[in-house]
């Protein structure tokens, strides 16, 4: 894996699905985007990168400052056009039940059409085959019914509910 994060516990893969591959980016490109180089790793849509993808990718480079183990980060990037639409990423390596977290964004433009439910699927199926990898969790806003739903489509199931963020899990 690039050197955006810890590969210790995971191991290095093409991840593809029928429209969507996922780019790992490195600390130098989560750096160049965070300082208006939208395009660093790939063409990027005009929408991106999304107003969370910024919030986490600033988290992500203190972590790196820091030397704090994470997991992968990686773009969403859509197979037709190379253009960037996204990312996806797993907070930190597998804990000691083998659960990860996973975030992701997807710029507006590319919402509606089954790209986010994919690009989800796809990253838990990936994960899940990961070595130490049990369970894929996501903590989604209580109020945020479409990403909830993206959750269940893709068999995570809520598992709990604390302080409006809503715990979907799948095994």
């Amino acid at each position: 894996m690039g050197s955006g994060s810890d590969a210790s516990r995971f191991v290095e893969a093409e991840i593809e699905s029928q429209r969507l591959m996922f780019r790992e980016l490195t600390v130098d490109s989560m750096r160049a985007i965070v300082d208006g180089d939208a395009a660093a790793a790939a063409p990027a849509s005009p929408d991106y990168p999304p107003a969370g993808s910024l919030v986490g990718l600033r988290i992500r480079l203190e972590k790196a400052a820091l030397r704090r183990v994470t997991g992968p980060w990686f773009q969403i990037v859509r197979r037709v056009d190379g253009v960037a639409i996204g990312d996806l990423n797993f907070h930190d390596p597998p804990n000691e039940v083998g659960e990860v977290v996973a975030g992701m964004n997807l710029v507006p433009s590319s919402q509606g059409c089954g790209l986010a439910t994919e690009a989800l699927a796809t990253a838990c199926a990936w994960a899940l085959a990961q070595p130490g990898v049990r369970s894929v969790r996501g903590d989604i806003r209580e109020s945020n019914l479409a990403s909830r739903r993206m959750a269940e489509k893709v068999g995570m199931r809520l598992v709990g509910v604390v302080g409006g963020e809503c715990h979907y899990r799948i095994p």
